[in-house]
């Protein structure tokens, strides 16, 4: 819960994979008030809307200027296998 809860297991993790790591090295509380001052930070700032709908429309037009540019690029692929086997069939 919370700053407290924070504090504690960053003190002192309880994890199967990170008490081996931090036994010998223990964080300061200096450390310790600096990175709950950073995730607080960070949760407190929203993204707006605009931001993400401009970066949803960006994406997707960058995704139709590829599409038509290996549109472009492969305009031609089927012309030395399809076409003479279509000409072959109507014969």
């Amino acid at each position: 819960g919370g700053e407290r809860g924070l504090t504690a297991w960053l003190g002192s993790p309880a994890s199967a994979v990170m008490t081996p790591i931090f036994k010998d090295k223990k964080m300061t509380d200096t450390e310790i008030r600096q990175l709950i001052a950073f995730f607080d930070s960070k949760t407190s700032e929203e993204e707006s809307p605009a931001a993400t709908a401009s970066f949803f429309y960006s994406g997707l037009g960058a995704a139709a200027l590829l599409l038509l540019l290996f549109g472009f690029l492969w305009r031609n692929r089927y012309n030395a296998t399809r076409t003479p086997m279509v000409e072959r069939a109507k014969r």
